[in-house]
């Protein structure tokens, strides 16, 4: 692991690209990976995974209720297709043609249901799933979301964790009344609350008011946006954005929930969030939303970055094989970025990829890597 880590910052993918880019015949590396079961990969990459996560969540437990607010923490799920020909696997099973909003195309390959907890703007995975072409994948992150509260709630027994706000931030895709039930269910043991995208032609009953979603941003948000903004112009003032938070019952999900209307970072796109938690503010529950992106930035890492495509497999268990490997070193890679950041003020706002034109142009700690190929 720490030989494919270090290949990684020279641009060096899969372990055949770094034993070719240093005259390497030997197999003895490959014999090594192929002697392993997937369930001990699993077994063992999945352990070090929750093991750097906790270590993260030991770091937080010693500072104040603020400092875990500022970290951000939040639950997220997703799920992505990973473009892949499987030699060896039939397809319409867990191999098949999916839609990639990707590539915005249909192709071959897997999908992959993840899902961890995001702090700042690092994501740690902690499970995943592969998800059979006619499985429903609202019951697969549903299934995940419990594994993860289950292993947050023994650390919580076990090391005296509190978690004084935890959310939970999911796209429209997953949104669903059972995702609520289940948070509901979750809560009487460790408190989460979900934070989701409603659908614009549902209901939205606010006093003697009804309205559909799409009817509140047009007939509310906007003319009130339009006036609070002539209102700065008149005085003077720069408008800061301008946000809508209104209470009242979800309709068709049968709950009463608070609803945020804005706008990020002076979008055309008028953003709608709504969450069970009626006493979140509007600045938590903007940013705890937005920490769903931060899955999607891992699913980039892996697939733009660290070019999980490049590795070659027959069949479904060898891209989880690989996908488990990829992971511990899209988590590292996210470590290693924000260190320099922290460390070395020149290299303040670098992203990785930026890091690794540096490293592999000047060849910075390259005798690093050849000593470990050189170990017997």
């Amino acid at each position: 692991m720490f030989l494919l880590l270090v290949g990684e910052l020279f641009g060096l993918h899969t372990l055949r690209q770094i034993l070719d880019a240093h005259g390497i015949q030997s197999n003895k590396w490959s014999k090594m990976h192929a002697s392993l079961s997937y369930s001990c990969i699993e077994y063992a990459i999945q352990g070090m995974l929750l093991g750097l996560l906790q270590k993260q969540m030991m770091k937080l437990r010693l500072k104040s209720a603020s400092t875990w607010s500022r970290a951000e923490v939040t639950m997220v799920f997703d799920d992505s297709i990973f473009k892949q020909w499987l030699k060896n696997e039939p397809i319409g099973g867990y191999f098949g043609k999916f839609f990639s909003g990707q590539v915005h195309a249909t192709v071959y390959g897997l999908r992959i249901t993840l899902c961890g907890l995001s702090i700042g703007d690092i994501f740690y995975p902690t499970h995943m799933h592969l998800s059979h072409k006619k499985e429903d994948t609202k019951a697969v992150g549903r299934t995940l979301l419990k594994k993860l509260h289950e292993v947050l709630h023994q650390w919580g027994l076990k090391h005296g964790l509190v978690y004084p706000n935890l959310f939970l931030s999911t796209d429209s895709g997953f949104d669903c009344p059972e995702l609520l039930d289940l948070c509901e269910e979750l809560s009487k043991v460790l408190p989460i609350s979900p934070i989701g995208v409603p659908k614009k032609n549902h209901l939205f009953q606010w006093g003697d008011f009804s309205y559909k979603f799409q009817q509140l941003i047009e007939e509310m948000y906007l003319p009130q946006e339009a006036q609070y903004i002539e209102n700065c112009r008149k005085a003077g003032i720069p408008p800061e954005p301008f946000v809508m938070r209104i209470r009242g019952e979800y309709v068709n999900k049968g709950r009463e929930v608070v609803v945020l209307v804005f706008r990020l970072n002076g979008s055309k796109k008028v953003s709608l969030i709504y969450s069970t938690d009626l006493n979140a503010k509007s600045k938590t529950l903007r940013r705890r939303w937005f920490q769903r992106t931060s899955i999607e930035q891992f699913f980039r890492l892996l697939k733009d970055t660290l070019k999980i495509q490049q590795s070659k497999v027959r069949d479904h268990v060898g891209f989880l094989r690989k996908l488990w490997v990829w992971l511990f070193k899209a988590v590292h890679c996210q470590l290693f970025r924000n260190y320099c950041r922290r460390c070395f003020r020149l290299l303040k706002g670098w992203a990785f990829t930026r890091l690794r034109r540096r490293i592999s142009y000047r060849q910075i700690g390259i005798e690093l890597l050849e000593a470990l190929l050189a170990v017997p």
